[in-house]
This record gives structure tokens, C-alpha cells and sequence, in this order.
């Protein structure tokens, strides 16, 4: 199959979801079943994972990732037009998740650490300047333990091969990573906990799959609380540092 650069006016998941169930022949469309938040979703996944992670990887072209560990941030609309939902299935990770993730993929001190993450993805210009202040966190963050790079592109399917090749993957909330790392031929890779969409509760799965990160995000009802919003960068970055569980 030819590669085929994909806009930032469309989705990189609903390309491989097509590609995949083109290949597959399932009648499934794949949206929402990332979530795994539901019984039945876990169950279609360990029917059907395997014949999915075969045909993801046979419709991205393999490319070469020169780094330890690859962690992707979601950004640009997310998570600033949430807090006025009722339902929200994104969330911003706290460092306690990146900690575990690290920990657990066996990432030691000085490794080598690719950034991955847009801020234009469907954002206003105050969106974009906010999520950059995140991203430029988490990079001073990160630095006092690893050599931090990072890489913002325009294209996403570029974005979403160094997700499937990384010697290691850290995923962020949202489709985008989570079949980046289902696409993956091992279990070297993280998610975060993907708990009930409920703006005040965040209850964890019992049994969660091996790569899923037990560890509450913060929720839009604590930046609630404070009277603050997301675009409040400096105030809710040292929310993220608390302990979430």
C-alpha cells in the first residue's frame, strides 16, 4: 500500500481504522472501542487485537527511531474545550503516570526521550500558546532525569509512525496513541488509565490490560473547583505534580 500524507483537517486513527478494517473485513468501526472502559470493548480486543496489530503494521511503513522512548502529549483542542462537557474521556496525565511508565518500560536515567505532540490540532491561538507552556513543562520536567527532544509536525501520520517503531512508547489519552500502541508488536509501550467518562469520578478498571497505568488523571472538576481554566498554565501544572489515586 502507498504511503499517503494525511491533513490536519483529518484523522490519522479513522485512516488506519479504514486501512485495517479494509484489510480485516470487521464490521466494526473502531471508534470508541479505545476507550476499553467496557467489558464488551475488552472482549472484542482480545478476539480481535492480534489481526489488528498485524494489519496496522503492514499499513504503516517502518521508519527508524533513534531514541529510548517515544512519549506522545495530546494537545491542542484537548483538554481546554472539556470542561464544559458533561461527558470527557480526556484527560491531562499527572507525572506520576510518566513516572510509573518509565519505571515499568525500564527507562533509566540520561535515556534518550522524544517529545511527540501538535498544538494546532483543531485549536484557537490561545489553545496553541497554552499547550506549548504544558509542553515546554514537561520538557524542564523530564530534563532533570533524561536527554529531552521533541517534535512537533505538521503531518500526523509521520507522528504516528515514530509511535509504532519506538523502541518503547509512552501514550497520552485518545485514539491517536492508543492504536499507535495496540499497532505494536510487544508490550513495550503505556497508556493511561481509561476509567468511566464522568466528569467527577474517575473509578479504575480492576482488571486493566498490562500496558494500561493505574493512576487517576486530573480532573476537569478539581480545575473546576479552583475557578480556574486550562489556559491557567502556571497554576495547573503544579495540580499535575499532586498524587492522583
Amino acid at each position: 500500500m502507498k504511503d499517503r500524507k494525511i491533513g490536519e483537517d483529518r484523522s490519522v486513527r479513522s485512516y488506519i481504522a479504514r486501512q485495517v478494517l479494509r484489510r480485516l473485513n470487521i464490521s466494526s468501526t473502531l471508534d470508541g472501542d479505545w476507550l476499553y472502559d467496557r467489558e464488551s470493548t475488552q472482549q472484542w480486543w482480545q478476539t480481535n487485537g492480534t489481526k489488528v496489530r498485524t494489519a496496522i503494521l503492514a499499513a504503516v511503513a517502518p521508519v527508524s527511531v533513534n531514541y529510548d522512548v517515544v512519549v506522545h502529549m495530546r494537545l491542542g483542542d484537548v483538554p481546554f474545550g472539556e470542561l464544559t462537557k458533561k461527558k470527557s474521556c480526556y484527560h491531562m496525565q499527572r507525572y506520576g503516570y510518566y513516572q510509573w511508565a518509565f519505571q515499568r518500560l525500564g527507562i533509566e536515567n540520561g535515556a534518550r526521550v522524544l517529545l511527540v505532540y501538535s498544538t494546532r490540532w483543531k485549536s484557537q491561538p490561545e489553545q496553541q500558546t497554552a499547550s506549548q507552556a504544558y509542553v515546554d513543562a514537561w520538557v524542564k520536567r523530564f530534563q532533570s532525569r533524561f536527554v529531552v527532544e521533541t517534535q512537533s509536525s505538521s503531518d500526523p501520520l509521520v507522528d504516528f509512525r515514530t509511535m509504532v517503531c519506538a523502541p518503547k512508547f509512552i501514550g497520552s489519552t485518545g485514539s491517536f496513541a492508543f492504536v499507535a500502541g495496540i499497532g505494536r508488536p510487544d508490550n513495550a509501550w503505556c497508556m493511561p488509565m481509561l476509567g468511566p467518562r464522568n466528569p467527577k469520578t474517575y473509578l479504575l478498571s480492576k482488571t486493566p490490560p498490562v500496558w494500561m497505568i493505574p493512576i487517576r488523571p486530573l480532573l476537569h472538576a478539581e480545575v473546576r473547583n479552583r475557578k480556574i481554566t486550562y489556559t491557567d498554565v502556571d497554576q495547573v501544572v503544579p495540580m499535575l505534580e499532586e498524587n492522583g489515586n
